[in-house]
């Protein structure tokens, strides 16, 4: 890794610098009093000779505001005849972090355009943007981030806003709600989601991820779903195939029956994924009783005995991992239907809680290796890195 450069709040921080009537409206300075003034000298040459890898910006929401102000009332400095500016060189440039700022699309656009080795594009807690178009076929923008930015069109919080950017590999959005959409066929291949909100999915959201985000993940290789981003995504029931999706990973997974259903409908429209991730949502996991006494009578009968059916013949699912367990009747209701329905499972991991003890784990993990299985071999581990039980089993 190269040097890192924090700038906070600088007060005449420009990425482009160009003479007289070439000189763009807006973006040109992030000046906090708006004017173009060349920087201090020292503090120029220092910033623009730092081979940089990472910038970490950190500024008011004035530092923007300001500057974009000053371009659009036409002031004396940007309009009085030709004037040089010498412009901050962040030409090795690869990872950009901005923070807590007003920032209007256009901006976005010309930083992108003008750090010309930009990979990794990080805002947080940012607003003033209704989209994001990266149309320079020489970007090399791969990973974009969004955490927690306002983006409202006309007052309206459930306006979906545009991303175009066709050089983007991985996208990360988190926010209060799921109001996004591509514009063209994007090639994503990690898609993280995280709606953070305690309060049921709208059907805005439901409607526009089904009409125009699901469609648009053909090349998704990497999905990652958090928070109520899970009920989001399979509202409704999917009829799209997801031929290139790998690896589903599911944070803060609430246990219930719908979700499982859910589940089975995104798995039987991948058939490419190996691998399964559910960490299991503390808040919801002891909602169904976890006595281990009741779930062991549950299961008694000869009825879960039964031969296992093949619902997914051609699922290459054959690992699976799931976190935060507390042996509830739902959770080992997942666990069976799984090991009975997935016939090239290798590997199942099941991690608990901390509360659990060493006897409990085992008690649970011999009720798992107990279940109908269509796998020929299966490999269960229950426990965690310091105490763990390592069950092989051959058909």
């Amino acid at each position: 890794m190269g040097s890192s450069a924090h700038i906070h709040s600088y007060s005449a921080f420009s990425l482009v610098g160009m003479e007289g009537d070439n000189m763009e409206e807006s973006g040109n300075s992030f000046g906090g009093d708006g004017s173009q003034s060349t920087p201090p000298r020292q503090t120029q040459s220092s910033a623009a000779s730092t081979n940089t890898e990472t910038v970490d910006v950190e500024s008011s929401q004035q530092s923007f505001s300001s500057s974009q102000q000053s371009a659009e009332s036409g002031s004396e400095s940007s309009t009085s005849g030709p004037k040089k500016m010498r412009a901050l060189s962040f030409k090795s440039l690869k990872s950009l972090l901005l923070g807590s700022m007003d920032i209007p699309e256009s901006v976005i656009g010309l930083i992108c355009c003008h750090c010309e080795s930009l990979q990794h594009f990080t805002l947080e807690y940012c607003s003033g943007f209704t989209k994001i178009e990266i149309l320079d076929p020489k970007s090399k923008l791969e990973t974009l981030i969004l955490n927690d930015c306002q983006t409202m069109i006309l007052d309206n919080l459930f306006a979906p806003f545009a991303l175009k950017i066709s050089s983007l590999k991985t996208l990360s959005i988190r926010r209060k709600i799921i109001n996004f959409f591509f514009v063209g066929s994007p090639h994503i291949n990690n898609l993280i989601l995280c709606r953070q909100a305690e309060v049921p999915v709208t059907p805005q959201e439901s409607r526009n991820m089904k009409d125009r985000i699901i469609g648009s993940l053909g090349n998704v290789r990497t999905l990652q779903l958090a928070g109520w981003a899970f009920e989001c995504f399979t509202a409704y029931r999917l009829n799209h195939q997801f031929s290139k999706l790998e690896k589903i990973l599911l944070l803060d997974f609430n246990v219930c029956l719908k979700n499982m259903e859910g589940l089975t409908n995104l798995i039987g429209h991948a058939d490419g994924v190996k691998k399964v991730h559910i960490s299991i949502n503390e808040n919801t996991s002891g909602n169904i009783d976890s006595d281990f006494e009741r779930v062991l009578e549950h299961f008694s009968g000869d009825d879960y005995r039964l031969p296992p059916t093949v619902a997914f013949r051609n699922s290459a699912v054959h690992i699976i991992n799931i976190q935060g367990f507390t042996g509830t009747l739902y959770e080992m209701s997942h666990i069976k239907f799984m090991l009975a329905h997935f016939p090239r499972l290798r590997h199942l991991e099941v991690t608990p809680i901390k509360e659990m003890d060493e006897a409990q784990s085992g008690g649970y993990a011999d009720l798992i290796s107990d279940f109908p299985m269509l796998s020929a071999s299966m490999e269960i581990v229950m426990g965690s890195e310091e105490h763990f039980i390592c069950k092989n089993i051959e058909a």
